[in-house]
């Protein structure tokens, strides 16, 4: 499951802490990166997703009158709710 933890929000931009990246190298976390969202565009109110592999931090800026931020991460955690990070990214 992934789970995810709000570390500061401010109206536009918000910053998670999200463990399954931690530590990732920069291969890795490019390929989870393209497999997780081959088939899932970025809504038109997500303006920069910048994730962090040595804190485990995300920080996504958003146009806080396009998108509700907080139903946006959810449908994210259901959509890879199932996600085994360890097998996902084996070559």
């Amino acid at each position: 499951m992934v789970e995810y933890k709000i570390v500061h929000q401010l109206p536009g931009r918000i910053k998670i802490h999200l463990p399954l990246i931690k530590g990732l190298s920069v291969e890795k976390l490019k390929l989870l990166a393209e497999r997780l969202f081959a088939d899932f565009e970025l809504p038109d109110g997500i303006k920069k997703v910048r994730p962090n592999p040595i804190t485990g931090n995300v920080v996504i800026e958003y146009d806080p009158n396009k998108i509700d931020i907080f139903v946006f991460l959810e449908e994210l955690r259901l959509r890879f709710k199932d996600l085994d990070i360890n097998s996902f990214l084996k070559n």
